[in-house]
């Protein structure tokens, strides 16, 4: 403290001056906003943007903190620059005062404030999303939304509001449309972590044979044809429950909890079959014999099955042998002797 009041006396300041009318100032913060990225230099990145506007704390100087809200409510545009203020009263200001369409990074600060440590303030940024979604473009919120989905179910503050954000992204149909062409169509990571997510929602139920048959990872493809055989969809509550292996010895094991839910629709179980037993992936066709085990006792599935325990000689994986002869045992105790 000593030293940075030295500095004042000599007319140095640790930082640039900031503009005084909230015009300037929007240009100063757009200009600094520009190279925040979100990825592993956020942080950073951010802390650096923090010091060079001074947005700290002011519950020692009540007067900064009037003067901020002032500029903001002449120039609502600085919400994008106070969502990044220490000050709680300030970011809870910004998220109300938030407009849309939101662009990639307010859509990222603003999922970060509903894990803020401010109840109010985790509030009005659901509030703030539920406000401005509708009346954004699916491609400025997508690729922030993904990593969100991927990672967010870790975050522990922010409650239900993780379910809160699925059900917001599944009730809007330009951005549930623009996950599922990702999901569909890309290579991104995460992506059986997103299905998995989005599934709680039975409005991607409709989507699921097309992501079964054409999506272009395997695992996903794999993880569409199971909920589409069970006629059910799975996901993890972000809990673990411990299951003891020796509890004399204390040896425990977690296993994550999941829950589960109906599917909505009735898909064409033998085309479905058909198509993944076509697959190019083994991983596929071991899931779609997988359904014929389970269902081989629907007469619209016997020539299917049929089929493939005449050509079950010329399986090339032990997986898909042991599957085929396991089928085979099971209709030969079917058939009249």
């Amino acid at each position: 403290m000593i030293w940075h009041s030295f500095l004042r006396r000599l007319g140095i300041s640790r930082t640039p001056d900031l503009a005084q009318d909230a015009a300037s100032l929007l240009h100063q913060a757009d200009a600094a906003l520009a190279d925040l990225k979100t990825g592993p230099f956020f942080n950073a990145n951010r802390k650096s943007i923090q010091q060079q506007f001074r947005l700290f704390s002011h519950w020692k100087r009540p007067g900064l903190r009037a003067r901020n809200l002032a500029l903001l409510a002449e120039e609502p545009q600085l919400a994008r620059l106070y969502l990044l203020h220490l000050d709680g009263y300030m970011r809870e200001a910004a998220l109300n005062a938030l407009c849309p369409p939101l662009d990639p990074l307010s859509t990222y600060l603003l999922c970060l404030c509903m894990n803020d440590w401010v109840p109010q303030v985790r509030a009005a940024a659901e509030q703030a999303f539920a406000r401005c979604a509708p009346d954004t473009p699916a491609a400025n919120m997508l690729p922030v939304l993904w990593q969100v989905m991927r990672v967010g179910q870790s975050w522990q503050r922010w409650e239900n509001r993780y379910a809160s954000l699925l059900d917001e992204i599944s009730v809007l149909p330009d951005l549930l449309a623009a996950v599922v062409a990702q999901l569909r169509d890309g290579a991104a990571p995460g992506s059986t972590q997103i299905l998995r997510a989005i599934s709680r929602s039975p409005a991607i139920d409709a989507a699921l044979p097309d992501l079964a048959q054409h999506a272009r990872q395997p695992y996903l493809r794999t993880l569409a044809l199971d909920f589409l055989i069970k006629g059910r969809a799975e996901w993890p509550t972000g809990q673990k429950r411990k299951i003891w292996r020796n509890k004399p010895l204390g040896i425990a094991t977690l296993v994550p909890e999941t829950a589960q839910r109906p599917l909505t629709c009735q898909p064409a179980l033998p085309a479905l079959l058909a198509a993944g037993l076509a697959d190019r992936s083994v991983k596929v066709r071991k899931y779609a014999l997988d359904g014929l085990i389970q269902h081989r006792d629907r007469p619209d599935l016997r020539h299917l099955i049929d089929a493939q325990i005449s050509q079950r000689d010329q399986a090339q994986y032990a997986g898909l042998r042991m599957r085929l002869d396991y089928l085979a045992a099971r209709m030969a105790e079917q058939r009249p002797s």
